[in-house]
Order: C-alpha cells, then structure tokens, then sequence
C-alpha cells in the first residue's frame, strides 16, 4: 500500500513537472515569435479654443507587425504645461489592433485657462511650453506590454482681446451739429494673432445715446499689438443737445461709451464678444 502510494506520488510530480516544462517551452515559443508591437508620434491638432478652454488632440501610430491581433487596455498620461501638472493618471480604452494592421490612438487633451490663471495674468502672454508623457498599456499573448511616449510643443494663448473708444476728432462743427471721427481701439493680449470682425456698437456722449458704428472689414491684430479706425459720424445738436455740442466745440474731455459686439477668430474658430466700454477722451481738430 505505501508502495503503492509512493509510485502515484512520483507519477503525479512527474506529470506536473511535464507540464510546467510544457508551459514554459510554449511560453518561450511565443516568445520568440511574437514581435513587439510598435508606437510612434503621429500629429497634435489644436481643434478648438475660445476665451474659456483650449481643446487639442494628441495621435500616435499603433502597428501590429503579428500574424495575430492585440488588445489596448488603454494609456497612462502625464499632462504638464510651464511645469504645471494638470492630468495625471490612467485611462481605460479598449482598442483591437488588428493582425498586421496600423491603428491610431487618439487622446484627446482639455487645457481651461482658469487651471494656468498665474501663468498667463498680466498684459501680453507668450506661448506656453507643454509636455505630455506616458505609456500605453496592451494585453498580447505573452503578457501585458507597456510602450512608452513622450510629446512636447507650444500652446497658443487665447486672451479676451480689449475693445475700447480710443480717440475722438472733429470734422466740421457748428451750432446746428458736428461731423465727429470716433476711433476704436482695438488690443490683442494673447500670444497668437487675431481678427475682429463684424463690429457693431452703440455710441454714448457724455452719457447720451449717440449713434451707431459699424465696421464691415476685419481687423488683424497681432500678438501683444493694437490696432485702430476711425468711423465718421454726423450728429445734429438735436440729437445731442446744444450742451454736449458746445463741450465737443471747446474741446474739453467727454465720456465716449461703446455696447456692442464682435466675432473674434483665433484660428480656431470665430467666438462672439461682448463688450460695454467707456473712455474720458479729449476731442481734437
């Protein structure tokens, strides 16, 4: 009987050491065949931004040189802009990757300016450094694979550009009206170039409803820059009052008030803006 128990023993550490050299051989097998699946950079595409966000996408070549497919499990991502760290973490996202098939790998990254707030406070911003690391995380038939990835570049800044009565001149003046040339200004703090268009706004003099100015052209403004133009207005003392008139013919300072709008194209797209300015400014001759 002890015998007989002693062989079965034997048999069964026998059969198990089989198979563990089995699984092994196999293993190895695999692992001299199976090839190593490659990552590679692809593009970065600023795809929106307005004066709250920045939105862009950051895609990578997955290729499959096997005979057999694979499956993503998803990335690792590590997001910093100006040394700043704004995404750190893992992200699931189940992908097939095809036998001997390229596959793309999108993340996509959402930078809001309120997380870079001290980066960009003040007058004129420059581009601000960004970097993105990580790995990308795939189950394959020896295991799971890790392959890492390093992106860096520039981002654009989008500030809300400032819209603002910059001057007043007087074309022609009598006691019956004046002809005026009332100047808007127009301030860029970002750190990309920008178009104004579509600018409409209602004009105030000293506090009273004046007229409307419309520019129909589209202003470039370039990084940190300004620019200005000059919309001719007649106004009749009836409209304006024999007060605010003879203020303008004395040339003393007056309260020029702008309410309107503007489409604002940051190269991503155009976004509206409001805006409701008043300037003291001095008329001239």
């Amino acid at each position: 009987m002890t015998h007989r128990r002693l062989m079965l023993r034997r048999s069964v550490v026998f059969a198990t050491a089989l198979l563990s050299l089995g699984l092994f051989t196999s293993c190895a097998a695999l692992s001299g065949i199976f090839k190593k699946p490659t990552l590679k950079y692809d593009t970065t595409k600023f795809i929106a931004a307005d004066f709250q966000s920045l939105k862009l996408n950051v895609a990578f070549k997955l290729h499959n040189p096997n005979a057999i497919g694979v499956k993503l499990d998803g990335y690792a991502l590590h997001f910093s802009v100006d040394g700043l760290t704004l995404v750190d973490g893992v992200v699931a996202q189940a992908l097939d990757m095809r036998a001997g098939a390229t596959t793309q790998l999108v993340i996509p990254l959402t930078l809001r300016w309120s997380e870079i707030a001290a980066k960009i406070a003040g007058g004129f911003s420059k581009d601000l450094p960004w970097k993105l690391t990580g790995d990308v995380r795939m189950n394959t038939p020896i295991g799971q694979l890790k392959l890492p990835y390093g992106v860096d570049g520039k981002l654009p800044v989008i500030k809300i550009p400032n819209i603002f009565p910059s001057g007043i001149k007087i074309a022609k003046a009598s006691l019956s009206g004046v002809d005026l040339d009332i100047e808007v200004g127009m301030s860029n703090p970002g750190s990309r170039a920008i178009g104004i268009a579509g600018f409409s706004s209602a004009v105030t003099l000293g506090g009273v409803p004046a007229t409307t100015m419309r520019l129909n052209d589209t202003l470039k403004v370039g990084a940190g820059g300004t620019q200005k133009r000059s919309v001719r207005v007649s106004l009749s003392t009836a409209q304006l009052g024999i007060g605010i008139i003879q203020t303008l013919m004395a040339g003393k300072g007056i309260q020029v008030g702008f309410n309107g709008g503007a489409k604002v194209d940051t190269g991503f797209g155009a976004i509206p803006l409001n805006f409701n300015k008043v300037a003291s400014l001095t008329p001239k001759r």
